[in-house]
């Protein structure tokens, strides 16, 4: 069969209005093109709300087992045709969707479960087949969605078969939300933790009771202009931190990559969205490593990206270096590594105004080496350090069985659908 047939309806998606109107009185979720990998990490967060007309929300929300397909965007090594799967999680979260005019939405016939044919366009889009089905209209890619669904087969199975094989690698799906959910609130905590400690001042005393509410004294740090703790100071972060600038070797020269030198880009934060780093998409090798001015950066660096954009954080779980999309922060004890990072993070807008130029802004060495770090006492840091110890460890713990469940999953896929393992 081809993909054609076993499409039972087309939903046209529908961008509508920004505010309410007497024409758009309807308000409603659209997903575009830039929501599907988030949807897929279970993130709903950024999906704008939009307004759309009674006759839109007739015909075109969508329903649970929906699949959305982008059709416009892509870059050159990322084809159009991403697809995302219209679970009942997100529908209970954002109640009523649509998808946006750069996507579509369809619903295959009753023979076929949703989720098995989500999974196979998965596959074939893993395999570039949609590069094969695309045209340019003032530099935006456009698939051609008829002559793909029209050319590319699929074997028609029993519906039996096809939720066996959902089952194995939905498993995989669950477990990975399961955990990201798990990770999402230990970071909810150590956030409300810092906060309570170096935000409102509450960290324990010595008598263990919360240092501001209990009366603790407060004075005047005219540095930072607001009132700290007594013995807290404010310094600046090259007096507590040795400050590195990243580099990229020649990329004309080949055998500047593929050694065994962890490399980091500010994509590798962008696309793991995780608070640790110990890998990249690309690494160097030693020649590359020398040709250039990076800087190999033991564990619990602080990685922040200065330009394109400013401000993504990430603490380094194992020795690498990184590209000049970086200031990293080397601190110079081992006791304030996560609270520097927490207080960076909370700290994020006062950074990004440091930036400066014209094509995009950038973060300069001297301007983020003289930001102020409000810093309290050793005792305070090593109480707290102590504490989010355990959590940082968790969540490092979770986030690479994710990963490895990840790997698991997207090699298991390819073997289920082109028929090399069978489940049972």
């Amino acid at each position: 069969m081809k993909l054609a047939d076993i499409v039972d309806v087309f939903i046209a998606g529908d961008w509508g209005n920004e505010s309410l109107s007497n024409d758009t009185p309807n308000a409603v979720f659209c997903i575009r093109g830039a929501d599907i990998m988030s949807i897929r990490d279970h993130k709903y967060t950024d999906i704008p709300k939009r307004y759309i007309s009674k006759r839109a929300k007739e015909t075109k929300l969508l329903k649970v087992g929906d699949l959305v397909i982008e059709k416009s965007g892509g870059s050159p090594i990322q084809s159009t045709g991403r697809i995302t799967y219209i679970s009942e999680d997100l529908i209970q979260a954002k109640k009523e969707l649509v998808c946006s005019n750069f996507s579509i939405g369809i619903r295959v016939k009753s023979r076929w479960n949703p989720l098995y044919v989500y999974y196979y366009w998965q596959y074939i889009y893993n395999l570039g087949v949609f590069f094969n089905f695309e045209s340019k209209t003032s530099g935006i890619k456009n698939l051609q969605l008829d002559s793909a669904l029209e050319a590319i087969a699929i074997e028609e199975i029993p519906l039996e078969v096809q939720n066996q094989i959902v089952a194995a690698l939905s498993s995989y799906d669950h477990k990975i939300a399961l955990n990201r959910a798990i990770n999402h609130n230990l970071e909810a905590m150590a956030k409300q933790l810092y906060d309570h400690w170096f935000v409102q001042f509450d960290f324990p005393n010595q008598d263990g009771k919360p240092y501001k509410s209990s009366g603790g004294k407060m004075v005047w740090n005219e540095k930072l202009k607001r009132e700290i703790p007594e013995g807290w100071n404010a310094k600046r972060i090259d007096e507590i931190t040795i400050v590195y600038n990243g580099a990229t070797p020649s990329t004309t020269e080949e055998d500047n990559y593929g050694g065994d030198i962890i490399w980091i880009t500010p994509k590798d934060l962008s696309s793991q969205q995780q608070k640790f780093i110990y890998q990249g998409e690309r690494n160097i090798s030693q020649k590359g490593y020398d040709s250039c001015s990076t800087h190999i950066l033991p564990i619990n660096s602080i990685l922040m990206s200065s330009r394109a954009p400013i401000g993504l954080l990430a603490i380094t779980k194992t020795e690498l270096c990184t590209n000049q999309g970086f200031k990293n922060f080397v601190p110079k004890e081992d006791y304030f590594s996560t609270y520097l990072y927490y207080y960076l993070l909370s700290h994020i807008r006062q950074i990004e105004q440091l930036g400066t130029g014209t094509t995009f802004k950038e973060v300069s060495r001297e301007d983020i080496s003289a930001f102020l770090i409000l810093f309290p006492l050793e005792e305070t840091l090593r109480q707290w350090e102590k504490i989010i110890y355990s959590i940082d460890n968790k969540q490092l713990s979770i986030q690479k069985q994710m990963e490895t469940l990840t790997k698991q999953r997207d090699e298991l896929l390819p073997l289920l659908m082109n028929g090399q393992v069978t489940v049972g």
